[in-house]
């Protein structure tokens, strides 16, 4: 890991912490004013999440950086698409060799088209198309029929547990036989059904192609979910969907220890009534607030439809969006991501955002999405003269929901920017882990680091 260095003359040095939960850190090492540090023995197959803090000479320690997140690379010794250990547990195949019963078709590519990598199958036809099976592994196919070959699922791993909120879902490489067929757009979905009758999270990108983070509010503490992708290639065709993959989250959020649905640090007290309805915010049922983890300032939000419940607000470092085409130059106040229910599933709801200082007359209102990255939201929203309040309507399932489903569910991550950069660029591949985490934080630092 590195990052960029401080400059206060009272620096005293730098914290490293590490775990396998967000936000939530089983390790810590102490150095000095370096600027870099290595981390070893991490596990194979496990997601970590990093941060770094600064402390001055007072032993004040700042807040966390932004958060790193790494899955640590499983085997596969035999580059056959398989890792080492499912070889061995799983499969009965050789971790060492791509084909283990030597009928020219390798172990990967049986297993995911249903072929038997212990017995030479070669000769038959399990799809009854006419192309036998060794043929169709080199690429001769019937006329028109050149789908990609669906996805295999790395991670999460199927039957994983403490799987954090924010997953990155990562899948193997794109794989076609055609010629000139390229990897063009990924469906995600997640479910909290094995059937998929019910959908949490559904996304089809031309951006996210192998690797996907989840953003903030989507899944829950303490649920088993399950996760799956198809893929599509530049000639239209579709892969039909991978096996899917089973998962549980965490059991417990350490920022959020009396699940009241704001994390504990960014808590506000009973002197706020952002509102202004004479009664303490904290003390209604139909609106919440936050401190903000940028510049400290008071944000709520508030449903003004009837039967639109505010279940969660939380304040987020706009750094903690990988994606940064598209962004504005500045978040003052960061963002605020939200989760909503709705009475039926594809409502339009009204919102009223509320802030204790005025927003700057220059501000726009800005959203962000998986499925259309960084966009500029002020169109739709109204700003009050004071600039103190936000009003804008959201349909579940429509543009601004980051679900991507209408399923009495709203997941929004917004804020105000004060200026734009370059639009997202279209039909790029997908998002990649980090290996270096270069990000500042505010000074001076405080006692009570997030």
């Amino acid at each position: 890991m590195a990052w960029d260095p401080n400059a206060e003359s009272n620096l005293a040095g730098y914290a490293i912490y590490w775990g396998t939960a967000s936000r939530s850190y089983e390790h810590k090492a102490t150095i000095g004013k370096e600027t870099s540090f290595s981390i070893e023995g991490l596990q194979e197959g496990q997601i970590y999440y990093f941060a770094v803090t600064a402390s001055d000479t007072d032993s004040n320690e700042s807040d966390y950086s932004t958060e790193l997140v790494y899955a640590v690379p499983v085997p596969d010794s035999d580059g056959d698409g398989i890792s080492d250990d499912n070889e061995v547990n799983l499969y009965g195949t050789d971790p060492q060799n791509p084909d283990t019963d030597q009928d020219q078709m390798d172990d990967g590519w049986e297993i995911n088209h249903g072929t038997d990598p212990l017995v030479d199958d070669s000769g038959g036809d399990l799809d009854g198309d006419g192309i036998s099976n060794i043929d169709e592994y080199n690429g001769i196919t019937p006329p028109g029929n050149d789908s990609p070959v669906p996805p295999i699922l790395s991670y999460p791993l199927d039957g994983e547990n403490d799987v954090s909120l924010t997953p990155v879902l990562v899948t193997g490489a794109f794989n076609t036989a055609n010629v000139g067929a390229a990897h063009a757009r990924t469906q995600w979905q997640i479910s909290n059904s094995k059937d998929f009758s019910t959908l949490i999270f559904s996304l089809d990108s031309a951006f996210y192609l192998d690797r996907l983070n989840i953003p903030d509010l989507i899944l829950q503490r303490a649920r088993t979910y399950w996760w799956r992708a198809r893929f599509f290639n530049s000639r239209g065709k579709v892969s039909e969907w991978s096996q899917p993959f089973q998962f549980k989250t965490v059991t417990s959020v350490g920022e959020d220890l009396n699940a009241d649905g704001v994390p504990d640090r960014q808590a506000v007290d009973l002197t706020v009534d952002l509102d202004q309805n004479g009664v303490p915010d904290q003390t209604q049922d139909d609106i919440k607030c936050v401190r903000s983890v940028m510049d400290g300032s008071l944000i709520g939000i508030k449903g003004i439809t009837s039967r639109t419940d505010v279940l969660a607000l939380k304040s987020v470092h706009p750094n903690t969006v990988s994606e940064s085409q598209g962004r504005p130059e500045a978040l003052p106040a960061g963002l605020i991501s939200f989760r909503l229910a709705v009475e039926n599933a594809g409502d339009r709801v009204d919102v009223n955002i509320h802030f204790d200082t005025a927003i700057p007359a220059e501000a726009t209102w800005f959203k962000f999405t998986p499925a259309r990255g960084w966009q500029d939201y002020s169109t739709r929203v109204f700003f009050s003269p004071d600039r103190k309040l936000i009003t804008f309507s959201i349909q579940d399932g429509g543009f601004g929901d980051a679900d991507g489903t209408a399923n009495g569910i709203i997941v929004d991550p917004a804020g105000f920017g004060l200026s734009g950069s370059d639009r997202r660029a279209s039909g790029t591949g997908g998002g990649c882990f980090i290996d270096t985490v270069s990000t500042r934080w505010s000074w001076p630092p405080r006692s009570d680091p997030q």
